[in-house]
């Protein structure tokens, strides 16, 4: 199977705190230069529903939204755009969308990857919703300090773009330790689960990945690779191509 894979475009509403917004004309180009063959996957945190108002997003990205609806396009759901779990939010968006919160083709896995980062997952995650609540508040009279905030922030607690090496290992560790792997997974159209399988795995073979902003990729076994695709809109790669 032949996908064509980004992450963490973090489109938001055409304000001077969008970063995206300057880049979605050559986004644009690159996602409409994909042969018609590939299916199109985003690994979450695509609309910045945390950071944006949803209704404004849609409205400053209409053109990206519109090719992406003629396409084979899965989303997966990341950190910044969690609320994408609820129909409220979908039903404003393509009805040929697929949403899932992690995916597995041919034994491989994709997700966001904020799994692994404990300010966005477990008992800690609180701290970070109450750090992009802040964010927010002075994103709307200071955009550029926001954007310097955030970077002291991550790099005082090593969360998102800033996460250290840990965030990699623990990746790696998910999938080495997995075994002999029985996972139910759901796939979401309008509101509906539309596909329920459980899926027995005698290995993940490799872990794609985003969350951090930064592309990386690791053989940590033979033939078993980590793979981070980083972002698009903070200097990753623009579309990674893979066959699977």
């Amino acid at each position: 199977m032949k996908l064509a894979i980004f992450s963490d475009l973090h489109m938001g509403d055409g304000s001077k705190r969008d970063d995206f917004i300057a880049k979605s004309n050559i986004f644009l180009s690159e996602l409409n230069s994909i042969p018609v063959e590939y299916k199109i996957i985003s690994l979450g945190d695509m609309l910045d529903i945390a950071r944006f108002d949803f209704e404004s997003i849609i409205s400053a990205n209409d053109r990206v939204i519109q090719a992406l609806s003629e396409r084979d396009f899965i989303y997966i759901i990341g950190n910044h755009d969690i609320d994408l779990n609820s129909n409220h939010y979908r039903r404003k968006l393509p009805s040929n969308w697929i949403y899932a919160n992690q995916l597995f083709i041919n034994n491989n896995l994709f997700m966001h990857g904020h799994l692994f980062d404990p300010f966005c997952s477990g008992k800690f995650a609180w701290i970070g919703w109450q750090a992009i609540k802040l964010s927010n508040w002075i994103g709307k009279w200071f955009p550029r300090l926001e954007d310097k905030l955030a970077v002291w922030g991550g790099r005082l607690v090593g969360t998102g773009r800033n996460s250290s090496d840990k965030f990699e290992q623990l990746a790696i560790n998910h999938i080495r330790n997995s075994g002999c792997l029985s996972m139910k997974e759901q796939l979401f159209m309008d509101g509906i689960i539309t596909k329920c399988v459980i899926l027995k795995l005698s290995k993940i073979q490799s872990i794609f990945c985003g969350h951090t902003h930064r592309a990386k990729k690791i053989e940590f076994e033979k033939n078993r690779f980590y793979i981070n695709v980083g972002s698009w809109t903070y200097g990753g790669d623009p579309i990674l191509k893979v066959e699977v």
